[in-house]
Parts: C-alpha cells; structure tokens; sequence
C-alpha cells in the first residue's frame, strides 16, 4: 500500500469513528443555548421594530394634519384677503361715482337751483 493510500484510509476511519460518536453533552446544551437566546432576540427586536414604526407612522400622521390645517389657515387669510381687497375696490368704485355725479351739472343744479 502507498503512503497516500494508507493516510486516505485512515482520514476514512476517523470520519466514520466521529459519526458513531455522539457530541459532548456541554456542545448540546451550548448550541440548544444559542438557538434559544437567538430566538428571542429575534422577537424582541421584531416587537421593537413595531413600535417604532407604529410611532413613526403617528408622527408622519400628525404632520400631515397639522399641514392640512396650516394650509386651510393659508387659504382662509388668502380668501379673507380678497373679500377686503374686493369691498375696498368698490367702495373706491363708489367714492368716484359719488365725486363724478357731484362734478357734474345736474348734482348742482339740484343742489343750488331747484328748491320746489
């Protein structure tokens, strides 16, 4: 037998001796250990990860009111705006017809002359 062969047969005979073997019990519990603790890690990140996402959904919520009402603020003064804008106009419309009739001859001519 060469050299090559014997260490080939004898990395066999290893491996085979290793499978009928059963783990120390220390590596049972330490694996059992650490899937458990990974397991609740997992559930109690996922929980957190909910919670902030569900405040952060409150807090997106809440700015979107609080633009909804900024922009009704806006609109509202922008409509108060143009109702005065629209009131002063016609009373500046007003005032000129007044001037312009008692510019004219017959505002005088009632004023002054006919007193019947």
């Amino acid at each position: 037998m060469s050299p090559s062969a014997h260490c080939g047969l004898h990395a066999a005979r290893i491996g085979e001796e290793w499978r009928l073997t059963a783990p120390p019990e220390p590596v049972l519990i330490a694996s059992n250990w650490a899937v458990a603790t990974w397991c609740g890690v997992s559930v109690v990140s996922y929980q957190v990860c909910q919670y902030y996402r569900s405040k952060e959904k409150a807090g997106i919520k809440q700015a979107q009111d609080l633009m909804a009402q900024k922009r009704a603020n806006i609109e509202a003064k922008k409509e108060a705006r143009r109702r005065q804008r629209e009131e002063y106009e016609r009373q500046q419309e007003l005032r000129r017809l007044e001037e312009e009739r008692r510019k004219s001859w017959g505002y005088w001519y009632e004023k002054n002359v006919k007193f019947w």
